[in-house]
């Protein structure tokens, strides 16, 4: 379910959510454990691919917001980044599921409801929007707009619409 790939990085759907636009991009540096021991031209990638998907979530699927969270840290699995979306439809799910009582959740309180319920919950809310294959279908479209040049300084050749 890879959407995009780098020199540096690879852009994939979470193959174990059910959530449309759970996405992960993860660093091919394998040895690094620490952002500090990625290189350069990687860390020049890094902040341009997580806008660019986060522009694309929001544009393209109406995420009211994007969450970033930054994992791995054990030997062996490199840096990566869970990229999850919050739609209106996860808000309204939230609400109704008996085992989340909080009146005002916030980002972490939201992360882990999705988490849960989308990956945990063998059924998960009922999805509002398109399908898994949809969304990787249309990012993968959007990505191939991008023109990442060997000096890595990225380039957007056509704004996502």
């Amino acid at each position: 379910m890879n959407i995009f790939e780098t020199d540096f990085w690879l852009l994939k759907h979470r193959a174990d959510s059910k959530l449309p636009g759970y996405l992960i991009l993860v660093a091919k540096e394998q040895s690094a454990i620490s952002l500090s021991e990625l290189s350069d031209k990687a860390l020049q990638e890094l902040g341009f691919l997580q806008a660019y998907a986060t522009r694309s979530l929001e544009t393209r699927f109406r995420a009211k917001l994007v969450y970033i969270c930054r994992w791995g840290h054990q030997p062996g699995n490199s840096p990566h980044f869970h990229i999850v979306p919050l739609y209106d439809w996860i808000e309204h799910a939230y609400a109704l599921d008996p085992l989340w009582a909080e009146s005002d959740p916030d980002g972490p309180v939201y992360f882990t409801f999705i988490t849960r319920a989308f990956i945990e919950y063998l059924i998960p809310p009922v999805i509002h929007g398109p399908s898994i294959d949809e969304v990787i279908s249309i990012l993968r479209q959007d990505f191939s707009k991008l023109n990442i040049k060997v000096n890595c300084q990225p380039e957007l050749t056509t704004k996502v619409t």
